[in-house]
């Protein structure tokens, strides 16, 4: 898409996540992915496989690297389109909306490890789960301020959502073996 940079390199570059969601409110699913290493960014393509949009998130350390460290889909406004959001090695979550425009930024205590989106629903707004390097656990809202925090031994390496009882809950795994449950 406009904005491409060429990055050449079959080693220097990794794709960790394909999402399919409708990021563009336009009743047809799209196909989001980021592509991490040399160079990083965040892409959007429709079924057939054609760009749409393209969010250059810059430079990086070659693979294995984890440059873009997760990426998820969440719908932050309430509108019915999802918007994705991705966590940096640089330290930031950034919210981009399905055209790849920024959102928002926000600058966590230390490197995100991991992320998950908690939908919202029953009057609820969503809820964005990150887990740092530091082992720190911290809750944003959909405008990305931090509205929770929590403490975790080593560094999470997973999160994941728990529909379980009222209000948002994640799962959290650490390399050290310690699992957590995260209520925001």
């Amino acid at each position: 898409p406009a904005g491409h940079t060429y990055v050449g390199g079959w080693a220097d570059q990794a794709r960790d996540h394909i999402l399919v969601a409708d990021v563009l409110a336009d009743a047809a699913p799209e196909v989001v992915s980021e592509i991490n290493g040399t160079w990083n960014r965040v892409t959007v393509w429709d079924l057939e496989g054609a760009p749409l949009a393209n969010a250059q998130f810059g430079a990086g350390s070659s693979i294995p690297a984890r440059n873009m460290r997760d990426l998820d889909l969440v719908d932050l406004d309430g509108d019915g389109r999802s918007e994705i959001v991705a966590a940096t090695s640089a330290g930031l979550v950034v919210a981009l909306d399905g055209d790849c425009a920024r959102l928002w930024s926000t600058r966590v205590p230390s490197p995100p490890t991991v992320l998950e989106a908690l939908p919202g629903g029953d009057g609820r707004a969503p809820t964005i789960v990150v887990g740092c390097q530091d082992g720190s656990v911290l809750a944003l809202d959909a405008a990305g301020a931090i509205i929770a925090r929590g403490r975790l031994a080593g560094a999470p390496t997973r999160v994941v959502e728990l529909p379980i009882g009222a209000g948002p809950a994640a799962a959290l795994g650490t390399a050290t073996g310690e699992v957590a449950v995260f209520r925001p």
